[in-house]
């Protein structure tokens, strides 16, 4: 009371931005939702209810990696168009995206080819309810391709 303590943390508080964190979610529309939903927050994406390091992944616009570790066989480009390993060749692993569809760059499969509408995720062809995603929020096209072809895995 004597030098006002209480009144001076009240005005240093004000002081301090009042930022509210704003994080993106995705996650599976069937199946185990808990066990698969992912969390991005702008620079790290990780398991929702996994903290452990070993599962985030970062993106600084266009390069993809693990929080953890310094494995470059785990390091993925994205230069707005296409997704693919940095060190290695992977063709299982090369995605595209052309603004309407995202898919598998050597896959002729309509069922992995995916749009992007209304915060939902689906295969093009509509035979696989099974694999929709519900999108909350915004999340990088390379960050979607890392969850929805598996290469993510939350545990």
């Amino acid at each position: 009371r004597k030098f006002e303590l209480e009144k001076r943390s009240a005005e240093l508080f004000k002081k301090v931005p009042q930022t509210q964190n704003s994080y993106s979610t995705i996650k599976p529309f069937w199946g185990n939702t808990t066990a698969n939903e992912w969390l991005w927050d702008g620079k790290i994406l990780r398991p929702r209810w996994n903290v452990d390091p070993r599962f985030a992944w970062t993106f600084d616009g266009e390069t993809v990696k693990p929080f953890y570790g310094n494995n470059i066989y785990e390091q993925y480009s994205w230069d707005g168009e296409t997704f693919k390993p940095v060190w290695r060749t992977n063709r299982a692993q090369e995605w595209s995206w052309d603004g309407k569809i995202l898919k598998p760059l050597w896959d002729t499969d309509w069922a992995n080819q995916y749009k992007i509408e209304d915060g939902v995720i689906r295969p093009w062809s509509n035979v696989h309810p099974e694999r929709e995603w519900q999108l909350d929020g915004d999340i990088p096209v390379p960050l979607i391709i890392l969850i929805i072809s598996g290469i993510a895995l939350p545990e």
